[in-house]
């Protein structure tokens, strides 16, 4: 998979390779003819059984199969910002708080689609459009792109998937592949297992005409040296001790040979997943903290609730330490009672905000703002819709 750039860099990357096989047109022999011809290893005409060879590879040699392989999750980040979503980790931990990055333009923003949560437990979750990291505090836990998909468990052990290709990595290092419907692998903590697969092989019609046609292989370790691999054209089975019996498939079993070969490796162990990254900061020139009302204030009220002093001094903190110059607090508020009303109230929940993070030792210059009920995010035909339009917006550029 290529990289991509959306201030998370994905590089997933599952490889498998394989040596392609040529076909052939000649013609098979019909069981009546069976006989017996092995030819032994001190008398091999090795260019009388050359075509008996897996293309690239000498006589009796069975491919090697490269693992598939999962690669880590890395993160590009602009380094100069001052306000991020990592330092509103402590703020975004809070009940009724979320945090949303945002582009302002000429007084109007527009959002990235953009949420992140860090929960007291250390776990987080992120997404931003369809890319969603859920970590679980310690390495573990889920990515997706909405093309890939990666999760990862405490012992290494995950799934890799993308599309119709899967990776199952097993905490001992064995696991199951599978590219549907061309290949599938298997390997065991052992180092034996099982690969089958479809390759391409240029092939001869009745008429003479070259065209392409798919092949199946497939290729077994037992992990003592031994092992197997089967095509169309050739079986060849490796003895573990040094031998290697080479049949042609096309005559029945009747043409043979046998010759010197290595004892078959073992299959290496699959790569365990690595971490889940821990959510990242987001470039961007804006940041909109909402505070649910009802954290702040009391229905009908805009005097600050006592039990609000840990968000707001959370908020304060945010400010200070990113050496915000100016920033903006908007009320809002839901439809119940009449307009008026609404709009006085969201103007003086928005000031009372503004004197307690004054309050706190905030000194950049502070615009207060009350919007009534002309600009919901949720519907006000619902309970839960109306919690959502009753807040407190801080727009706070970055520095």
């Amino acid at each position: 998979m290529r990289a991509k750039n959306v201030t998370l860099v994905l590089i997933g990357v599952v490889s498998l390779m394989l040596s392609g096989c040529s076909g052939s047109s000649e013609s098979a022999a019909s069981p009546s003819e069976f006989q017996s011809n092995v030819t032994q290893p001190d008398n091999v005409d090795y260019e009388e059984y050359s075509d008996l060879a897996v293309a690239g590879y000498k006589l009796g040699e069975i491919p090697d199969i490269p693992l598939p392989r999962a690669y880590g999750i890395n993160m590009a980040e602009s380094v100069s910002a001052k306000v991020t979503v990592e330092t509103t980790k402590d703020l975004r931990s809070l009940p009724g708080v979320t945090v949303m990055p945002v582009k302002m333009e000429n007084g109007t923003y527009s959002t990235f689609g953009m949420s992140a949560e860090l929960f007291p437990d250390g776990s987080s979750r992120y997404q931003s459009g369809s890319e969603l990291i859920e970590n679980n505090g310690d390495g573990t836990g889920t990515y997706t792109d909405g093309v890939v998909t990666i999760v990862k468990n405490a012992d290494g052990s995950g799934t890799y998937k993308k599309g119709l290709t899967q990776l199952n990595v097993n905490s001992d290092g064995g696991g199951t592949y599978v590219s549907a419907p061309y290949e599938s692998l298997t390997v065991h903590s052992d180092g034996s297992g099982e690969y089958s697969g479809l390759t391409s092989s240029l092939k001869t019609s009745p008429s003479g005409s070259e065209y392409r046609g798919l092949q199946q292989k497939t290729i077994t370790l037992n992990g003592d040296g031994s092992g197997k691999y089967v095509d169309l054209k050739v079986t060849i089975v490796n003895d573990g001790n040094g031998k290697a019996t080479v049949t042609d498939n096309r005559s029945y079993g009747s043409r043979k040979v046998t010759v010197d070969a290595d004892p078959l490796p073992k299959w290496k162990k699959m790569d365990l997943l690595q971490a889940v990254p821990a959510i990242p900061s987001v470039e961007i020139n804006a940041f909109i903290i909402t505070l649910d009302a009802a954290v702040l204030f009391d229905t009908g009220k805009y005097d600050i609730r006592d039990d609000a002093k840990e968000t707001l001094e959370s908020l304060a903190k945010v400010i200070k330490d990113g050496d915000v110059k100016e920033f903006e607090i908007d009320g809002h508020a839901d439809s119940d009672g009449d307009e008026q009303s609404n709009q006085v109230l969201s103007e003086n929940r928005a000031n009372a905000t503004k004197k307690y993070l004054e309050s706190l030792g905030v000194a950049a210059n502070i615009t207060a703002k009350g919007f009534g009920e002309t600009q919901p995010v949720a519907s006000n035909e619902t309970a839960e819709g109306k919690q959502q339009n009753r807040r407190i917006e801080v727009i706070i550029p970055v520095q």
